[in-house]
């Protein structure tokens, strides 16, 4: 009975040492889809748009999920459109901390070839300088279910992803509008002139028509008594 035991061994070594490359070559054919965007680089003065791909490299897709990073301080996500896929659970716009997550499948025919995922629109928010967009991934085991927490491409029930490529801008600003606050000029302050009030405009008024019409009066009987002294000589 031990006699045959090394001769057995050493046939199932030699069996699965001959399959492990054609084994390798399998796992690697299927977990090698990948996620790219485009433009991969260039520069901007206005509103630009990036496409997020989803490249099979020969596997069967079913789903995409793709959690995209950038610079809230730099850009700013506005839009985000439909690629080619059937249906689109989410398209998540997150403008304080910089994230659009898009999750998109089909349930009637599986994707074998390049596709566009979605296409974001950004706007700059500088004047000059460069940003990168990320795509959030973490490297998992082949046929394991997909990670939540960055993106996945599925494939019969497993994550087939295997690489992501991001992209880097220059932003030139000519389009970015700058608000300036004009200038006021400024006048010195003046002490207003106290007010008369109307009651001390009437009093005054009485006591100079008072005056008048006494010295009026003063004057009349002056000419009267003058009259009669030039009637009695």
């Amino acid at each position: 009975m031990n006699t045959h035991l090394p001769k057995f061994s050493f046939k199932k070594g030699l069996v699965i040492f001959l399959s492990l490359p054609l084994y390798l070559a399998f796992f690697s054919k299927a977990y090698a889809a990948s996620l790219s965007l485009t433009p991969p680089t260039g520069s901007f003065s206005g509103n630009f748009d990036v496409t997020i791909s989803v490249d099979p490299q020969g596997a069967s897709i079913s789903g995409v999920d793709v959690i995209l990073k950038y610079e809230p301080d730099k850009l700013e996500a506005q839009v985000t459109q439909n690629g080619v896929f059937e249906q689109y659970l989410r398209k998540n716009i997150d403008k304080t901390t910089g994230s659009v997550a898009v999750s998109a499948y089909n349930t009637a025919t599986l994707i074998s070839s390049t596709a566009t995922v979605a296409k974001i629109t950004f706007k700059p928010l500088v004047a000059s300088g460069t940003t990168a967009l990320t795509i959030v991934y973490t490297p998992s085991a082949p046929n394991t279910p997909p990670n939540t927490d960055d993106s996945n491409v599925a494939s019969g029930g497993g994550d087939v992803l295997s690489g992501v490529t991001g992209a880097s801008y220059t932003l030139q600003g000519t389009g970015v509008t700058t608000t300036t606050t004009p200038t006021v000029a400024t006048t010195p302050a003046t002490t207003p002139k106290p007010a008369v009030s109307a009651t001390g405009d009437s009093f005054t008024a009485l006591i100079i028509t008072t005056i008048c019409f006494g010295l009026i009066m003063s004057g009349t009987r002056l000419l009267k008594s003058r009259s009669n002294f030039d009637g009695n000589e």
